[in-house]
């Protein structure tokens, strides 16, 4: 098996490899759901092809096609992932295959993998290839929602109380999570940040995106704190004119609150990471 950089030329086979195991609980892919349309796929692929820093790579042997992944790096912050894959009619081999590749292509790079739970082979090869079980989350979704519920404790990220709130950030994460107080500052316009505040800052909350859609990204607190911050984000994001908001989670007490709050369960994610 080799592995090759496509090319427009490409595109038709390659995409009619990924629809076919999409719709298969067992292989299909993360982000795309499993009623992903051939052109979700499609488009998704032209622009891997396209954009810098991105490729669509096939695994090819005896000129048949046996695979494809599209792949993303930032070479600034030595960070790479595949997107929507990888897709293999042998699983295993065509794994093996692209991760060679991407250890000879991406050294020193910190490799993201994500994967849904029903995916079992490439949890059970990540696993054997000693990557970092880093997480298993539940992704659960709010749609169709008002709130106006607010609370004198809660604050949104300003100029007064910005360095409390990076410094609490900062001791909240690992060196693994992307961001960090530093990118998320260099991109604020990007993020909604609340700080609960009761004499001294006891907890925090992160959405990821300000307009349409926002993912809940970071959550700390005791549980009635917690719970203070996300009614509070909620009316953030109702004012800001969000239609969608994520949560993704590995805490039971925090999918708890999702369900509570009118979230539904959509989809599940088990992240690996290893340093090449």
């Amino acid at each position: 098996m080799k592995v090759i950089k496509s090319t427009e030329r490409d595109i038709d086979k390659a995409v009619d490899l990924a629809f076919s195991m999409q719709s298969n609980k067992e292989t299909r892919c993360r982000h795309l759901f499993i009623d992903a349309t051939r052109k979700e796929i499609y488009d998704l692929f032209m622009s891997y092809i396209k954009r810098d820093e991105h490729e669509l790579l096939l695994v090819e042997k005896d000129g048949r096609l046996e695979g494809v992944t599209p792949i993303y790096w930032i070479e600034e912050d030595f960070y790479v992932s595949y997107e929507q894959g990888p897709y293999g009619y042998d699983y295993e081999s065509v794994s093996n295959c692209l991760l060679e590749y991407v250890v000879q292509n991406f050294k020193g790079y910190t490799f993201y993998i994500n994967t849904a739970n029903e995916h079992v082979k490439s949890i059970n090869f990540y696993k054997s290839k000693d990557f970092e079980y880093a997480e298993k989350a539940v992704l659960l979704r709010l749609e169709d929602y008002k709130s106006e519920y607010e609370n004198d404790c809660v604050q949104e990220v300003n100029s007064k109380n910005s360095k409390v709130i990076y410094e609490w950030i900062e001791n909240h994460i690992n060196e693994d999570t992307y961001w960090n107080s530093k990118r998320i500052n260099e991109n604020l316009d990007q993020f909604m940040i609340l700080g609960y505040f009761d004499n001294e800052m006891k907890g925090h909350i992160i959405g990821r995106g300000k307009k349409d859609y926002t993912e809940v990204i970071a959550f700390s607190g005791d549980e009635s704190v917690k719970e203070e911050l996300f009614k509070s984000l909620i009316t953030t994001a109702y004012k800001n004119g969000v239609k969608e908001i994520d949560l993704y989670t590995e805490d039971d007490y925090e999918e708890s609150l999702g369900l509570k709050y009118g979230f539904k369960f959509y989809d599940s994610n088990n992240c690996f990471i290893k340093t090449l």
